[in-house]
């Protein structure tokens, strides 16, 4: 058994079985996004910008070696993850990166590649966490969510061409596990202009 991903009309995202041609998933591709750290461990799966958890709410899966482009070529995580920059999918989630999702638990010191990922599931290691952000090659919004760990109370450092309102960083949550933040960026081409949504738990 095999699932089809194919682009129709250069809008849709269409998967299919080929075994009983069953069509199990048709949506405009800039409404759905993929996660990088499944097709690390042989995982597809599908997300929606719409879900109520954007993180968490999974459309469509498969495993990768389940998963063949339009002509029956079986993808690899390299040629998956193309297939999807190269046809944007999710860039109403992340307009100037690839609207991938990227899963990370941090360990002191966090790169983010937007121009790779435009949604972030950030998870507080054992310390406060240091972050650094290579720009996207255009404008566009980008976001990401801070989890606490066990401890809580972690804090994080931006970098300075991130921009907050008035100048002042806000302060994340301090509940221990359950403790979310959520940031959007915009980033102009130089600066990252951010926006909170603080303290859900």
């Amino acid at each position: 058994m095999a699932q089809k991903f194919e682009i129709l009309k250069d809008d849709f995202l269409k998967i299919t079985d080929t075994v009983t041609s069953q069509i199990k998933l048709l949506e405009p591709k800039a409404n759905v996004f993929y996660n990088v750290s499944n097709l690390n461990v042989g995982q597809v799966k599908i997300y929606s910008v719409q879900g109520v958890n954007k993180f968490a709410d999974t459309i469509f899966e498969t495993t990768i070696g389940e998963a063949t482009d339009g002509s029956d070529v079986v993808f690899t995580a390299q040629t998956f993850e193309d297939f999807c920059t190269d046809n944007k999918l999710g860039f109403k989630a992340a307009s100037g990166g690839s609207g991938a999702l990227l899963t990370v638990t941090g360990d002191g010191t966090t790169t983010i590649n937007w121009g790779s990922f435009g949604l972030v599931n950030f998870q507080f290691g054992a310390s406060d966490e240091v972050f650094t952000f290579t720009a996207p090659s255009k404008a566009g919004t980008f976001l990401l969510k801070l989890t606490q760990d066990s401890v809580g109370s972690r804090t994080a450092t931006f970098p300075a061409n991130v921009k907050f309102t008035e100048g002042i960083q806000p302060t994340l949550s301090t509940t221990a596990t359950t403790g979310t933040d959520i940031l959007t960026f915009y980033f102009d081409g130089t600066n990252f202009l951010a926006v909170e949504a603080l303290n859900f738990s």
